[in-house]
């Protein structure tokens, strides 16, 4: 089974080619640093921040439900997120979730949210809207994972050998998957990753594209 884990992210473009390669250090346990090189684009994200739209994995309905995070919270044994389900989600709306496993949680991008899609080295950035409702174009090209040339804090999503340790409390157990899964899931870990229907602003139709591939715009100035 697969963990998110805290570590530094180090994107590196190689002269002269239209390149980048993702490296990562692992924060594991007793404050040591593993590195990983080449990552794949799926494998780091960006922590979540306190107010971020997110989706949250319910054993009880085995589906994906609309959450906001309310804080991050760190212990001896668990790293985790409090999390409150938002008021319009079919069921337990407005329940308060504590110490929530990053790994029962995905972003999520309200309909109509100014979002970035990345296109690759080659193509750069694009800017567009969320938009459940445009029709479905015949272009599905996803392209690579939006990272700026710069260190930054992220979470990495690897499997190591005894880690996290047994014996971890406190988790909820309405979010405990026991190997159970959705209808819409893989076998074994859960999907990490939504998708969202990404229209540009002068198109009428759209492509479905990975969330891992997606930005929010928060200044366009």
């Amino acid at each position: 089974h697969r963990r998110w884990l805290p570590g530094i992210l180090q994107v590196i473009l190689v002269p002269g080619k239209l390149q980048v390669t993702y490296n990562v250090k692992v924060q594991t346990g007793g404050g040591k640093l593993q590195e990983r090189e080449n990552v794949t684009l799926d494998s780091f994200r960006a922590i979540f921040t306190e107010g971020e739209p997110v989706e949250v994995y319910s054993k009880s309905t085995k589906r994906w439900v609309p959450a906001t995070i309310d804080a991050y919270q760190a212990g001896t044994t668990l790293r985790g997120y409090k999390v409150q389900i938002d008021e319009d989600a079919d069921e337990h709306a407005g329940l308060i979730l504590e110490k929530v496993t990053p790994d029962r949680l995905r972003r999520r991008y309200a309909d109509g949210t100014l979002v970035t899609r990345y296109l690759g080295p080659s193509e750069g950035f694009c800017f567009g809207v969320v938009d459940r409702g445009a029709d479905v174009g015949p272009d599905l090209t996803c392209g690579d994972s939006p990272r700026s040339p710069v260190p930054s804090f992220a979470s990495v999503y690897i499997s190591l050998p005894g880690f996290p340790p047994e014996g971890i409390e406190g988790r909820d157990e309405d979010l405990t998957c026991n190997g159970e899964r959705g209808p819409d899931e893989p076998a074994g870990d859960l999907c990490q990753w939504g998708s969202v229907k990404f229209r540009e602003f002068e198109s009428s139709t759209c492509v479905v594209v990975p969330t891992y591939l997606i930005a929010t715009v928060t200044n366009l100035g």
